[in-house]
């Protein structure tokens, strides 16, 4: 059961619900109004019975007052051993409310009947049910009492009757009867009662199948009436749940199911403001906010792509700037080595130098020369390095510890250029130096000469000199 109503539609488990609600509530409904009528037509026969038995109350009254207050009635004639069982009976006030009770009774079809519990009619003994309702009126003192008899499917309704001083030549005691025999006029042992007394009761027995068929056909007319209106509910509502919510919703499943297969285009375009149109207009939201994410998604991926391109570009940089390196790396080893051989010519030179002061400062002229042309040499290597660095500003850690290391070997052959520079210097001291010492020289060469002569011209003398 829980998976069908789990597999039905919204549309369908509203309406079933709906209809099972009406059908519910009209069955409260029937319970209700059925019991209803039936109280209303029950109070009705009782109405009508308490009017029976009032008739019969005021024809007993009335029958007594024409005998007793009025003398309407030739009491010598009716007393009469000939007439009693007529003239006079038809005259007792009792028989009198009997009378009117029961042409009243079945005049809207009810029965009426005279319980006892001590009656002189066979007639009038009380059947069990009716026993029952005397011994309760009797023990309570009450003005009536009625009750549902199932088995007779019948309504009874009693009054009591209570005995009068006019029902005492009957029922009282031998005081009260005219000879003094104790035997009423119609041959009945008097009982001793008193006035005031439960003698019996006036019943009225209506028939409950005129009362039920009625219901019955009420019921009938309000099934018919209530169906068809349960019918036209159910064709509405499933209309109404067809147009406002089934139809949208199955709507929104289908832009759902677009959305879900990339069809960022589905919309639901309903404008209502209802629950429905607020889903609607939800479910629009989304998928507008959906499809401008995918479009920053796709501005992102560009820029990515973008980003990729730029990055392979500075790659392609890196490596030309490498391969700078690499050259500047090679020229700078061509140039300390050209350095050392130039350092080894210094040397020799150096070396030499002692030999030949005029060749020495030439030389250190032209090693000053040389290295300052290794230091642009070095410099320039730097500088391709540095702008090797620059071009790969992420190098690893051995272009930078090549860089440092070409940064030492300039810092000395920088140092060695001022060295050099200072024996320069100072082997242009030293070539002045020699200069002074060749200028002695001549001079001396030149006294020598001159002494020569001298010495040429003293002859003899003059050798020794």
């Amino acid at each position: 059961m829980k998976s069908v109503w789990s597999n039905m539609k919204i549309a369908t488990k509203v309406v079933a619900t709906i209809a099972a609600l009406l059908v519910v509530s009209f069955l409260v409904n029937f319970y209700i109004v059925q019991n209803g009528i039936r109280d209303r037509a029950m109070e009705a026969m009782l109405m009508r019975s308490r009017a029976i038995t009032g008739l019969a109350d005021n024809a007993r009254a009335y029958v007594a007052d024409l005998r007793v207050k009025y003398k309407v009635f030739d009491e010598d004639r009716i007393w009469r051993p000939e007439n009693v069982k007529d003239q006079l009976y038809y005259t007792l006030p009792i028989v009198a409310g009997w009378e009117a009770a029961k042409r009243g009774a079945e005049k809207v079809g009810y029965s009426f009947r005279a319980p006892s519990l001590n009656p002189r009619n066979p007639d009038n003994a009380p059947t069990p049910i009716e026993r029952e309702m005397l011994l309760e009126m009797r023990a309570k003192g009450l003005d009536e009492v009625w009750r549902v008899d199932e088995e007779a499917n019948s309504l009874r309704y009693m009054k009591p009757v209570k005995l009068t001083q006019d029902c005492m030549v009957c029922h009282g005691d031998k005081s009260d009867d005219v000879d003094g025999d104790g035997i009423d006029p119609f041959g009945y042992r008097m009982e001793g009662m008193s006035v005031g007394e439960y003698r019996g009761a006036y019943e009225i027995i209506s028939d409950l199948k005129p009362i039920q068929g009625q219901i019955r056909a009420s019921m009938m007319s309000g099934l018919i009436t209530v169906g068809i209106f349960i019918a036209v509910a159910i064709a509405v509502t499933r209309f109404l749940m067809s147009s406002v919510v089934a139809k949208p919703i199955a709507r929104a499943v289908r832009v759902v199911e677009a959305l879900a297969n990339k069809d960022l285009t589905a919309r639901m375009e309903i404008h209502s403001s209802d629950e429905m149109g607020q889903l609607s207009r939800a479910i629009d939201q989304m998928a507008n906010d959906v499809n401008a994410a995918l479009g920053e998604v796709l501005t992102s991926s560009n820029s990515v792509a973008a980003a990729t391109d730029q990055i392979t570009a500075s790659s392609h940089d890196v490596r030309q700037g490498t391969t700078k390196q690499e050259k500047a790396v090679t020229e700078t080893s061509a140039a300390m080595q050209e350095m050392n051989a130039t350092i080894e010519i210094n040397t020799r030179n150096a070396v030499d130098m002692a030999a030949s002061v005029t060749e020495t400062s030439a030389t250190i002229e032209e090693m000053t020369a040389s290295i300052h042309q290794v230091a642009e040499n070095v410099k320039r290597a730097a500088d391709l390095t540095t702008e090797a660095m620059s071009s790969v500003s992420e190098g690893n850690e051995v272009t930078e510890a090549t860089v440092a290391r070409i940064d030492e070997l300039y810092r000395k052959v920088s140092e060695s250029a001022r060295q050099i520079e200072s024996l320069g210097v100072r082997s242009e001291e030293i070539g002045n130096v020699i200069s002074v010492i060749n200028s002695i020289a001549d001079q001396t060469n030149l006294l020598a000469l001159n002494a020569a002569i001298i010495a040429a011209q003293a002859g003899e003398h003059g050798k020794g000199f």
